[in-house]
């Protein structure tokens, strides 16, 4: 179920902070060789896992399809995109 899944990955968030805090600044150890906020990561992983879809079933590993979002979109634009002018969208 949905709510084991996010159980489980907030006890993996909540247990990755301390251990990146451990080798943070430690040459060779330091995976990101930054600071990187645990909230970062969690927000990261939502954005990944909710572009993941098992596609051979529950025994593989999660496929990543971005333009799977396609599927949830019209094609009558509700919004549009005005140049600012300077280079930048409004």
């Amino acid at each position: 179920p949905v709510t084991a899944q996010v159980t489980k990955r907030c006890r993996w968030l909540l247990g990755f902070g301390p251990e990146m805090d451990a080798v943070r600044g430690v040459e060779g150890q330091d995976p990101f060789e930054q600071s990187v906020d645990v909230n970062a990561v969690g927000w990261s992983m939502c954005a990944v896992s909710s572009r993941a879809f098992r596609v051979r079933g529950p025994e593989h590993p999660a496929a990543l399809l971005p333009l799977i979002d396609m599927c949830n979109h019209s094609f009558s634009a509700n919004c549009e995109t005005v140049s600012d002018g300077n280079g930048g969208i409004i």
